[in-house]
């Protein structure tokens, strides 16, 4: 069996990737996915693992390029380019579910000041607004009348908007330090205290957003959202509470993992969806409409490595049939991945 080659970080997906290989004797070997005869170790492969993070701006910009590379080769990657391409990419994340004909919450994109500003003339509100990129509801806003959706249409037809919210970051961070009072939290907030007045040496290559606007539909009466995160033909789901006096959930660090809380009808979306796209690893953000219905907000193939899925007491596989006990989900993408190798 030929070496599954594992793009080498000191954190994310990668250690429990490596730790389980180790500990299953799976032949495996570091690479470095920047170097620039990464095509020609590759040959010597059998698949491809690199958890890219999307606040990398050179994981951003390259690896893409290197999966579709890959998956020419023949090597099984993971993630894979089907659910890779829209990673951190609101406004692609649009287009797909219109595309597949999935229930998704109404959304909106405009790429020129004058439709924007002649469709919220009749548009409802309130309104949330988005950018295309960010995590943890950092680029998020409600926006609850025709001339907060004019300030921010004109922003982003003007100077744009920074992809990196410091002001949000650091009330969040400061709010996650009032509740749990604990070291990490702490330091987590004087270190986005410190990149507000300093950023990282490589912020300059980050561009702004700007050239186009999007809106989502607001959706009253949802206190939380429901994470399920899709692994093969398994489904883990759990419940995130919004934050204190907030409409978001992501975030929020406050979960509940009861499956009996956790709707049938959203976990049989999931699975369509993940089929549709031929993802082997994918999370869907839900919430509910006035009749209950659930609509994908967003999607992605990541999830943090430390999250609520790992207290999740079990999965519905893809017949909805339900299986106790706890998981190590990186664990089962390699047992996956190992299943559809020759």
């Amino acid at each position: 069996m030929k070496p599954i080659a594992i793009h080498y970080l000191s954190y994310g997906w990668t250690q429990r990737w490596i730790q389980y290989c180790e500990m299953k004797a799976i032949p495996f070997k570091k690479v470095n996915c920047y170097r620039s005869d990464i095509i020609s170790q590759l040959r010597e492969c059998s698949a491809l693992l690199w958890h890219w993070n999307y606040e990398n701006y050179r994981d951003k910009q390259f690896a893409n390029k290197l999966i579709f590379s890959a998956e020419q080769m023949g090597l099984k990657v993971l993630p894979n380019y089907a659910c890779s391409w829209h990673f951190d990419d609101k406004v692609a994340q649009k287009y797909l579910l219109e595309s597949i004909r999935e229930p998704h919450v109404n959304t909106w994109v405009f790429y020129d000041k004058s439709s924007a500003f002649e469709w919220i003339g009749k548009a409802d509100f309130p309104l949330i607004f988005k950018l295309t990129t960010g995590a943890g509801s950092q680029n998020v806003r409600l926006i609850k009348s025709m001339a907060q959706a004019k300030e921010v249409i004109t922003v982003s037809f003007g100077h744009g908007f920074s992809s990196k919210n410091y002001t949000n970051i650091i009330k969040d961070r400061y709010k996650k330090t009032l509740k749990y009072q604990d070291f990490q939290s702490l330091k987590n907030l004087f270190k986005s205290v410190f990149r507000a007045v300093k950023p990282a040496s490589d912020f300059k290559f980050i561009n702004r957003e700007r050239g186009y606007v999007y809106f989502q539909e607001y959706l009253a009466g949802n206190d939380f959202d429901t994470r399920l995160v899709v692994i093969g033909k398994r489904c883990f789901g759990f419940r995130r509470f919004n934050r204190e006096n907030d409409f978001r959930a992501s975030g929020s660090s406050s979960f509940s993992c009861d499956p009996e809380k956790i709707s049938i009808a959203a976990v049989q979306i999931a699975f369509s969806v993940a089929k549709k796209m031929d993802a082997r690893t994918l999370a869907l953000d839900f919430l509910f409409d006035d009749r209950h219905s659930p609509l994908i907000v967003e999607i992605s193939y990541a999830f943090p490595v430390k999250s609520a899925s790992d207290n999740c007491p079990g999965y519905w596989d893809s017949e909805l049939c339900w299986h106790p006990g706890k998981q190590n989900l990186q664990h089962l993408m390699i047992d996956d991945l190992l299943g559809e190798l020759p």
